[in-house]
């Protein structure tokens, strides 16, 4: 899944949405911009699944690399 869509763009960019014209070079473009903008973010950020095993060193606050969360399926400490 991508961060945006194809009708997005074309009203984002004052495109009719009737004109196909240059949809195939927007399909294009989309995920190219979608890898650049989690390239320079250095995370993803579309909505899935992620595992993470982050380490908190003592910390009450879990430093994790995605946001934000929306659910958890599991948390442990280890001693």
């Amino acid at each position: 899944m991508a961060l945006t869509d194809l009708l997005t763009c074309k009203a984002a960019l004052n495109i009719v949405s009737s004109n196909t014209a240059v949809d195939a070079w927007l399909l294009n473009l989309i995920p190219a911009a979608c890898a650049a903008i989690n390239r320079y973010v250095k995370r993803e950020l579309e909505t899935a699944t992620y595992t993470e095993y982050p380490r908190s060193g003592g910390l009450q606050v879990l430093p994790l690399r995605q946001r934000p969360v929306t659910t958890t399926t599991l948390t442990a400490s280890t001693p």
